[in-house]
């Protein structure tokens, strides 16, 4: 597995998980006063939301990335 971590292209790695960060953030400073206000919800309604979507997309490329698909065509 260390071996197979080599190989990889890590700016290729990071750069979405820093821009998914960024997204998230503004997600949470852009609803928080409409939550609270408009909603009538905690402030961190929509970043929680975000976050568990987030979790579940962040497994999914785990799995896809270390999932031999290689052997799927024998």
């Amino acid at each position: 597995m260390i071996r197979k971590l080599k190989d990889y292209d890590f700016t290729l790695l990071i750069t979405p998980l820093i821009l998914s960060g960024f997204g998230i953030v503004m997600i949470y400073s852009a609803s928080m006063v409409l939550a609270v206000v408009v909603e009538d919800r905690e402030s961190n309604y929509y970043l929680i939301r975000q976050l568990q979507w987030f979790s579940i997309g962040f497994v999914g490329f785990l799995f896809c990335t270390f999932f031999p698909y290689k052997n799927i065509k024998n």
